[in-house]
């Protein structure tokens, strides 16, 4: 005799449930006390038997008996007394779970916040210093060096960006944090002007931190001349530590014309590769898959 697929359906959805609680920060004992439960018996029911019982099922459907040996395999954990409650404990992980949305919503966005506070200090205090910072500008499409900064802010304790200084077209401030354990990104906003570009990139962090901090290879996503997104190979070289902000404000912005730079090996790299992804500006755009047909053109005839 074939076991009726509600119960099953309801063991898949309990397990569902329950690894949702549990990545959300909730405790397995805060779980169990909320369906009145012992904590060992619930975690009996979650680990050696519905979780069993989901796995089994998805190679074939399982009849009665199967589900009573797995059971039987634990005891402090009723099936009869499982199958009569299995619905009531659905509805109180439900509730659970609305309590979670309910407790965010109410709270301010604080994702940026902890991956500040989250990012370790080890790490970037390797990556402080000051680099140059090459890619390709949409101002004429020439390799663009200009001045980086990586900085601790002791007073609003955050290492803080800075790409382009007082001496540069235009210059941002921002913020670093680490993304994951291999991403440094950075957030920056241009300063003086009054069409601000938020600016972000991602730059790529070796294994071995204290040996390969010379070069860091990024991808930068910004706003070009025409306000369409761009998305560029970003390179940082370091130049060396951090002193001071006036010797930072010391270093010039360069274009390298076509015929300039050639015996550089960044400025070479990035002639050679694809180095940006841009949208272009067409006209009377419709804002449909048409428009990508004129973009074409467009590029054709540039």
């Amino acid at each position: 005799m074939s076991a009726t697929p509600s119960f099953i359906d309801q063991a898949i959805r309990m397990v569902q449930l329950t690894r949702f609680l549990k990545e959300a920060g909730i405790k397995n004992k805060e779980i169990a006390y909320a369906l009145d439960m012992y904590p060992s018996a619930f975690s009996a029911l979650i680990n050696n038997v519905l979780s069993k019982l989901v796995e089994s099922s998805q190679k074939g459907a399982l009849t009665e008996q199967e589900i009573k040996a797995v059971f039987d395999q634990v005891n402090n954990v009723s099936e009869l007394k499982t199958r009569r409650r299995i619905q009531e404990y659905l509805q109180k992980l439900e509730a659970l779970k609305l309590q979670l949305f309910e407790v965010a919503e109410r709270k301010p966005l604080n994702y940026i916040d902890n991956l500040i506070n989250g990012s370790p200090g080890e790490i970037l205090r390797l990556l402080e210093g000051v680099y140059h910072c090459y890619y390709i500008s949409s101002f004429g499409y020439r390799v663009k060096r200009e001045p980086f900064l990586i900085y601790f802010d002791a007073r609003q304790r955050t290492y803080r960006v800075r790409k382009g200084n007082k001496q540069s077209p235009a210059w941002y401030e921002g913020f670093g944090y680490m993304s994951n354990n291999h991403l440094f990104t950075i957030q920056i906003a241009e300063k003086n002007t009054l069409s601000i570009d938020n600016f972000m990139a991602h730059f790529h962090l070796p294994p071995l931190y204290a040996e390969t901090m010379e070069m860091l290879k990024g991808i930068s996503i910004s706003m070009s001349n025409s306000n369409l997104p761009i998305a560029r190979k970003m390179l940082l070289h370091r130049v060396g530590n951090f002193s001071s902000l006036d010797d930072f404000n010391q270093l010039e912005t360069l274009f390298f014309r076509r015929e300039e730079g050639n015996e550089n090996e960044i400025v070479r790299y990035l002639r050679e590769q694809t180095s940006f992804i841009e949208y272009l500006p067409i006209p009377y755009p419709d804002y449909a898959p048409q428009d990508l047909v004129k973009e074409n053109k467009v590029k054709e005839l540039i």
